[in-house]
Parts: structure tokens; sequence; C-alpha cells
């Protein structure tokens, strides 16, 4: 699916029809007619908000320290384990959290928002799945919030796996239509 975030162009109406024309900084110089401008912007009219709210279904393998898993999608992006807005995994195995979206859902980036009061590395390692396909995996850099690029792709669940380590996320977001 082609999702259009911004558009900065020049339009102008000439003897034949609308054109849109967009130089890059690379130099390269893109001009269309109107029939295309038009598909960009009927394809490009999807939300690409946070599909993620309370109350859907979210499961986690286990739970420690009472870190259940309808933390990671409550809303609050506090890092501080202790403000209770964190889901906790109990052990250091093959950890996953799953949010099911109940219908097939377009994603186009997850941002999960790490633990900052302590732990943080833990993050690194971390997968993130839209059904069966790999999105991409954290690499810890000491930033709280990690943006992983699904490019659009669709499926009922959303799952984040971290194998032989903890698994604490603060928030979940799921960006998409």
């Amino acid at each position: 699916p082609v999702v259009a975030t911004c558009i900065k162009a020049v339009v102008s109406t000439q003897s034949t029809g609308i054109i849109y024309q967009r130089t890059f900084s690379t130099g390269i110089t893109i001009t269309m007619h109107t029939a295309l401008i038009l598909a960009i912007l009927v394809l490009g009219a999807h939300s690409t908000g946070n599909i993620l709210s309370p109350g859907l279904p979210v499961e986690q393998n286990s739970v420690g320290w009472n870190g259940v898993p309808e933390r990671a999608i409550d809303g609050n992006t506090s890092g501080n384990y202790w403000d209770g807005s964190c889901s906790h995994s109990k052990n250091r195995g093959e950890n996953f959290l799953a949010v099911h979206l109940g219908e097939p859902r377009h994603v186009n980036t997850v941002k999960i928002y790490n633990r900052a009061d302590c732990c943080a590395s833990r993050i690194n390692g971390t997968q993130v799945f839209v059904g069966e396909t790999l999105c991409g995996t954290v690499l810890y850099d000491e930033s709280s919030v990690y943006s992983i690029d699904c490019g659009g792709a669709s499926g009922e669940i959303v799952e984040v796996q971290r194998k032989g380590e903890y698994l604490t996320i603060c928030e979940l977001e799921v960006l998409g239509y």
C-alpha cells in the first residue's frame, strides 16, 4: 500500500492540465499529470495513527513483578516501571507480548517505549512481528523509544519477542490503518 504523509510540491495549471512537479535535494525532478496525482491522493488517504487501544486482547507468556500485559497498551508512556505502566515477563526464557487487532490491519511502524529507570539494555535483540512477517530487531542505543518499520505488513497480531532476557514494555504503539 502507498501511504502519503506530506507532499511539498509545485502544482500549476498549464494548457495540458494540472501538473505536479517536485525537485529533490539530489537534483532529480519528477513531473506528473492530473490522473496520477489523483491516484496518489486516493491511495494515500489512509490514516496512519495508533491503532491500539486499551481493551484490545493482549497476552504475554508470563507475568513478573505485577507487570501485566495490559500495561503495554494503556496509553501511558512513562519509562519508570514503578509508575505502573510497564509490562514485565517473569523469566529470561523465550518471552513474548502479543496484541490481537481483531482483524487484519496494515502496520507501518511499531513504537516500543523502553524502561528507563533500570535495565534499559534488556531491550536489545527484541524482535517485532506483524503476523508471520518479521519487521525488525531492536538494537539498543540508549534511546527511550524504538521505532521499527513494518512497511505496511498486514496481520491480525502484533507480537514482540525477546529470547534469553526479560521483556519489559512500557508502551507499545502500532501505527497503521
